[in-house]
């Protein structure tokens, strides 16, 4: 078994839920959570600043040892909106 951490992150304190729900499904693994309350709120930003953030949190809880990275913030996976494609 890994004993490396898994790491967390979300823009606010939301992420706390998943947090939760990864403790109690996963009982025996040890977790980093970072919230980003010094960025929050990522909805209004440009989704390339979000995703810098994004990469500078990874970077950061990748060295921290971490083996894997659960996103609980929703705002860095959302999708580009296609040009040219119609609203249904």
């Amino acid at each position: 078994m890994d004993p490396r951490p898994l790491g967390v992150f979300d823009s606010g304190v939301g992420g706390l839920t998943v947090l939760h729900e990864c403790l109690v499904t996963m009982p025996h693994e040890d977790f980093v959570y970072l919230g980003d309350h010094a960025r929050l709120p990522y909805g209004p930003r440009p989704l390339a600043e979000v995703r810098e953030f994004a990469h500078e949190i990874a970077s950061y809880l990748e060295a921290q040892g971490v083996k894997l990275i659960v996103v609980a913030c929703t705002t860095p996976r959302r999708p580009r909106r296609c040009r040219g494609c119609k609203r249904s």
